[in-house]
């Protein structure tokens, strides 16, 4: 075997600039989402306001993520990508300074957040559009599995250099290293050579009507609305996980609250395992049924949780929800960039958003919620519900043609 096919996707140029840069981006973003949580806290003392500013940092995700889809559809993503960018390491230019001059206040926080996450619901459907262009299409599950471990790289990465930065330098240098890394998706997808032209015709329909065609094209096709709708309970449960985690600790295995860390470390290690085993099994087994597996295993993972008898018990337990979702996510993201047309893409890739991201404080709210009526036993069995459902999505959307229906073609 020759070096570029041992790199496997890594060794296409251009899917190697994208993850690189996006990479890069992810750090600094949860560098700066950290240190402004730190620093929000040393400035008001409230967890109250730490709300706050996480919640502005959502808003703009749920908001803007639908017109970020149109925006892809009608301009060419690359502009997009760098425009936004480099509105973004603005914001975090600003705020450095504001902080490193000691004028820093809360508002200014929020208004840093819910700015520059504005900028990010607007970007992030050009940047997952551009991927069935990078990679040929044997091999696009495998390059969203990665894309999705770029992510999970970038948490964790962030967050370690956050730990560090914020104690030996203060959250001014956070703000400042962040500003910096958003180059890297501008700076890759200026050198990526296949970046597709927007169709001239879509500048023709206002935005309204241009986000309703997106809608009426997922809903359209059995195959995208069946992914959307798994990949909507498939992050739901996950979200449960991360809400629950210090309950299940301290309530449920009566541990300290710092087991809950121990917990998501645990499901972000089951879904990194995942994610380096989509390629080698979706080559082998038809990627549907590998997304039924991984639904299935959520299910039976939830449950196991919300029974567990020990930490250990739900250490296994989350390792496998991790594994689950990861399957079940990635296929269902490889299936909506795969048949959605590139003049529709950048709006179901924005629908794709607001499931995933979009719906997390209200997946949080919900699960906190029922926290509070039964116990976080109770809820965890309740939410693996949530398994056969993205198993009945999946189911319905196979039987379907192989190409979703373009209502431009008819």
């Amino acid at each position: 075997m020759t070096m570029r096919g041992r790199l496997g996707v890594f060794g296409i140029r251009d899917f190697a600039l994208y993850w690189s840069g996006g990479l890069l981006s992810n750090v600094g973003t949860w560098l700066q989402n950290i240190a402004a949580s730190v620093f929000m806290y040393m400035l008001t003392g409230s967890p109250l306001m730490v709300g706050v500013l996480n919640f502005a940092g959502f808003l703009p995700i749920l908001l803007f993520s639908l017109f970020g889809g149109v925006i892809s559809d009608r301009f060419n993503r690359r502009r997009v990508i760098v425009v936004t960018h480099l509105a973004s390491m603005t914001v975090a230019l600003v705020l450095a300074a504001l902080t490193f001059a000691g004028t820093s206040q809360p508002w200014v926080l929020i208004v840093a957040a819910f700015v520059s996450n504005t900028s990010y619901a607007f970007a992030k459907p050009s940047l997952t559009s551009l991927l069935p262009a990078l990679v040929p299409r044997e091999r696009l599950a495998e390059a969203t599995g990665l894309n999705l471990l770029q992510f999970t790289g970038g948490q964790l990465g962030g967050s370690v250099l956050a730990a560090i930065v914020v104690a030996t330098a203060g959250p001014a240098w956070a703000f400042l290293i962040n500003a910096f890394t958003f180059l890297g998706p501008a700076v890759a997808v200026t050198l990526i050579r296949n970046v597709p032209d927007p169709d001239p015709a879509a500048r023709r329909v206002s935005g309204i009507q241009s986000i309703r065609d997106g809608l009426g094209y997922v809903r359209g096709s059995r195959v995208l609305l069946g992914a959307i709708l798994g990949v909507a309970a498939t992050s739901a449960l996950a979200e449960a996980l991360r809400t629950l985690s210090p309950v299940l600790a301290t309530e449920a295995l009566g541990m300290p609250e710092s087991a809950a860390g121990f917990i998501v470390a645990a499901w972000g290690a089951g879904s990194a395992t995942a994610i380096l085993s989509v390629g080698p099994l979706t080559r082998r087994i038809p990627e549907w049924r590998v997304a039924a597996a991984g639904a299935v295993v959520q299910g039976v993972a939830a449950v196991m949780l919300g029974l567990a008898p020990s930490l250990a018990f739900a250490l296994a337990s989350a390792f496998l929800l991790g594994i689950g979702y990861s399957l079940t996510f990635t296929v269902l993201t490889a299936r909506l960039q795969d048949e959605s047309s590139d003049a529709y893409r950048g709006r179901v890739m924005s629908i794709h958003t607001l499931s995933h991201l979009g719906m997390r404080p209200f997946n949080a709210f919900v699960a906190g919620a029922l926290a509070t009526l039964l116990s976080v036993h109770g809820v965890l069995v309740v939410m693996a519900m949530l398994g056969p459902f993205a198993l009945l999505a999946i189911r319905y959307a196979r039987r379907t043609p192989p190409a979703a229906t373009d209502p431009q073609a008819t």
